[in-house]
């Protein structure tokens, strides 16, 4: 069964493609008609952005670095003393946990 998107449901607050504002939508229809345009939620959670697991670091600063721009790990950070395979496992581990998504959400 899929895990049920809390952004889908109304109220809630959601971004417009262009990454200004959010904009509060108090009804379902409301969210079901801005999601068809484009619109998303939270900040930082594209439909086409790459979970940062998944991508390749030369450095654990530069990990910290992207997770410090993009406001969907906003609670995580990085003990350097850890282990990569560590920072990695915690990495998943978080966007298990936080429902950290990188693919698009499928229509019902």
């Amino acid at each position: 069964m899929a895990k049920e998107n809390q952004w889908k449901k109304a109220p809630t607050w959601l971004y417009p493609p262009d990454e200004k504002d959010p904009q509060l939508f108090n009804t379902q229809s409301a969210v079901d008609q801005a999601w068809e345009d484009g619109w998303y939620g939270p900040k930082g959670l594209k439909r086409d952005e790459i979970l940062l697991s998944g991508r390749e670091w030369e450095s654990k600063g530069q990990l910290a670095a992207a997770l410090g721009k993009d406001s969907r790990y906003k609670d995580f950070s990085v003990n350097f003393k850890n282990s990569w395979e560590e920072i990695i496992q915690k990495l998943k581990d978080f966007e298990g946990s936080h429902d950290v998504e990188d693919e698009p959400i499928e229509e019902e």
